[in-house]
């Protein structure tokens, strides 16, 4: 179990580190189905106004 929680921060932290590149794989898909559905909803909007707020 203690195991799984480092995966999980080691995890986190990638995604943190790889948050402009959006090229973890779940996390990836994740924010272009989200983005997708925020460009239907709003049209042409630009990659960064996401719910993450950069």
């Amino acid at each position: 179990m203690k195991y799984l929680f480092l995966i999980l921060i080691a995890f986190s932290a990638s995604w943190l580190a790889n948050k402009r590149t959006l090229n973890v794989g779940f996390i990836t898909v994740m924010e272009k189905i989200r983005y997708i559905s925020l460009w239907n909803h709003y049209g042409k909007i630009q990659p960064t106004d996401t719910i993450w707020g950069d």
